[in-house]
């Protein structure tokens, strides 16, 4: 009944089908398109939708899928040998350290990047 869950759910299960395991290089270069591509919308956003959509209805949403370490990508490194268990730890600590600053100064651009980069990578 949950639509959004059931995206989510479909959206995973479609990564898992078709994953590739890209270095670092090309994930790299991906998050920083999507990252400049967030910023300049932030930066273009003068009535604040965005900023109204993460305070107003995506606070927990954000909140539980940063917090989650399945979506995690440093996590699945781990899984695959390419980094050790303090490693990818202390990556999401610092992480979700990040991202509860960004909550408490209300920046947009930090949650909606966290966000999806815990989503398709």
């Amino acid at each position: 009944d949950d639509l959004d869950s059931q995206f989510i759910f479909l959206w995973i299960s479609f990564n898992a089908a078709y994953a590739q395991d890209l270095d670092f290089s090309v994930r790299g270069s991906e998050t920083n398109s999507f990252s400049r591509f967030i910023e300049k919308l932030v930066e273009l956003d003068d009535d604040k939708a965005l900023y109204n959509l993460i305070w107003q209805e995506f606070t927990s949403s954000i909140r539980l899928l940063l917090g989650n370490h399945f979506v995690y990508q440093p996590f699945w490194d781990h899984v695959s040998g390419k980094l050790s268990e303090g490693e990818w730890k202390n990556s999401f600590e610092n992480a979700n350290s990040a991202a509860n600053r960004a909550f408490a100064k209300y920046y947009v651009l930090p949650l909606v990047s966290g966000s999806r980069n815990s989503i398709l990578q």
